[in-house]
């Protein structure tokens, strides 16, 4: 087959143009999402900071409920309470199903902090008790060792306060023992 030579041909070489955005356009898109970053990250900035106000909200009140829940408890199964400078005792009767009596239960109101102990074991409330008052039937408690059967407190926790009220009810044998007991001194 021969060679044929390269014919000219009169066709006309055009640009075509490629569908795009201008610079303006561009420069529009950057700045609308630059403030839409800056609202994101203040609004999340916002949201961190009231998880924080919540979470420390939820320990103090953790911190109240702990220790009102183990208190009262503590006091309902008592059989007696005895108040000695800024400590109260809780004593417990016999467990009907051993022979060991229970070990008593120890409240040590602190200056910034109330400490419970039984036996080995030690909890520590953080709340900063103030204006403790302990009665025994209706009478303030200024003596070591007396019996009580109410005792008022405010809990100072994070700045804000708390105010504690326990009451004891005894059996007619246990108060009329306590009363026995608190005649002798």
């Amino acid at each position: 087959m021969p060679l044929l030579p390269n014919k000219p041909t009169n066709r006309r070489v055009t640009e075509t143009t490629l569908p795009a955005f201008t610079i303006s356009e561009m420069v529009t898109v950057m700045a609308v999402s630059a403030l839409l970053l800056v609202i994101v990250y203040a609004a999340m900035a916002a949201i961190e900071h009231r998880y924080h106000l919540f979470f420390a909200q939820a320990k103090r009140q953790t911190q109240i409920s702990l220790l009102e829940n183990t208190l009262q408890k503590d006091i309902e199964q008592a059989e007696g309470l005895y108040w000695n400078a800024n400590r109260l005792t809780v004593t417990y009767k016999q467990d009907a199903y051993t022979t060991q009596p229970r070990t008593a239960t120890e409240y040590a109101f602190r200056d910034t902090v109330i400490i419970r102990t039984q036996q080995t074991v030690m909890d520590t409330f953080y709340v900063r008790p103030d204006s403790l008052i302990c009665h025994w039937q209706g009478k303030n408690l200024v003596q070591t060792t007396d019996p009580a059967d109410e005792l008022f407190f405010k809990g100072l926790v994070n700045g804000e306060t708390y105010l504690f009220h326990f009451h004891k009810s005894y059996d007619y044998q246990t108060l009329w023992k306590l009363e026995q007991q608190t005649q002798s001194y």
